[in-house]
């Protein structure tokens, strides 16, 4: 399966998330915006499992999984609070998100790379260091 449609897409709506999130800085208090963002995702996340699961499909569950899945809500539950508190305070969306994708985009590569083993080839070290100085460009502006 060609995964790069599907990883383009998933870039398209977390551009736009990025940006709506940073409209509302000054038109809802941190905590409401990501406990309301949260339950329109769950409710959306429902339909989704609805609408795709295939009768007689097993969904899987295992205890490793919830783990990792609790885990990584509870990051993303703080993320989001503090996200949310960076737009309050007047932060521009163009400022702002490459700050922050660098911080995300260099931890998210260091623990695939040290945690789980993964190869870092010429090719994704080049990728990286472009990635980084296109972030710091954006950064200087």
């Amino acid at each position: 399966m060609n995964i790069w449609p599907l990883a383009a897409t998933t870039g398209i709506f977390f551009g736009i998330y990025n940006f709506l999130i940073g409209k509302t800085g000054g038109k809802i208090s941190p905590i409401i915006g990501a406990f309301f963002l949260y339950v329109v995702a769950a409710a959306i996340t429902l339909g989704i499992m609805v609408i795709t699961k295939q009768p007689g499909e097993k969904m899987l569950i295992t205890k490793g999984g919830l783990l990792i899945v609790i885990a990584a809500g509870i990051s993303s539950a703080i993320a989001e609070y503090l996200y949310f508190t960076t737009y309050s305070k007047g932060s521009a969306v163009s400022s702002i998100f490459p700050f922050i994708a660098v911080i995300s985009f260099s931890l998210a590569i260091s623990l695939g790379l040290v945690i789980n083993h993964e190869q870092l080839t010429t090719y994704k070290l080049v990728g990286i260091v472009l990635g980084a100085a296109s972030i710091a460009l954006l950064l200087k502006t």
